[in-house]
């Protein structure tokens, strides 16, 4: 179900066939959503819907954790691939590319530079790495750092122009009890 952020009325999408969804995105234009859905016999694909209106498309069978990201224009899909490595898939249909410079553990993150570099991610256990792969050449070139023990490369999200990021992190808290004169 798709809810407006202002005025207007929510609109649903088809999804006939499709019971769990994780790891939508949209495409910068607005017009397009990639997800991962869970089908009624159990198997998990990657699809691209159009907002206007129309089934879902698939982009990948058995796509579980591929976390799709979408070009801005909605013509193309990064795909984690099921032993890691990034696939680039066109929507018209042709045969999927594998990201050139792209790392076994990487996640991709976002399109950017105008559909013509991917951010990925990689967590390490002390840090997440940012880096921008041109789609051409496959050039890295580092885009940040950040100091954490707590990703894995797979929950951040980051504004088109590149200017903002959020990630989640776990908050834990307890309770601590003070006891004082026990012998």
């Amino acid at each position: 179900m798709l809810q407006p952020v202002g005025l207007g009325e929510p609109k649903e999408l088809p999804t006939a066939g499709l019971v769990e969804f994780a790891y939508a995105s949209w495409s910068d234009d607005g017009r397009f959503i990639a997800y991962e859905a869970q089908t009624t016999q159990k198997d998990w694909n990657a699809y691209i819907q159009s907002i206007a209106g129309g089934p879902p498309a698939l982009i990948r069978s058995g796509a579980r954790n591929s976390y799709p990201k979408l070009s801005p224009d909605g013509s193309t899909a990064a795909l984690r691939g099921d032993r890691g490595g990034i696939s680039l898939y066109r929507i018209n249909g042709s045969q999927p590319v594998a990201l050139q410079g792209s790392g076994e553990s990487e996640y991709p993150v976002r399109f950017a530079n105008g559909g013509k570099s991917l951010l990925v991610s990689e967590g390490n256990g002390h840090e997440l790495v940012l880096t921008l792969v041109g789609l051409a050449d496959g050039q890295r070139t580092l885009w940040k750092r950040i100091e954490t023990d707590q990703m894995d490369g797979s929950e951040i999200v980051v504004t088109p122009d590149l200017k903002y990021y959020a990630y989640q992190t776990p908050r834990y808290s307890s309770v601590l009890y003070v006891v004082g004169n026990v012998r």
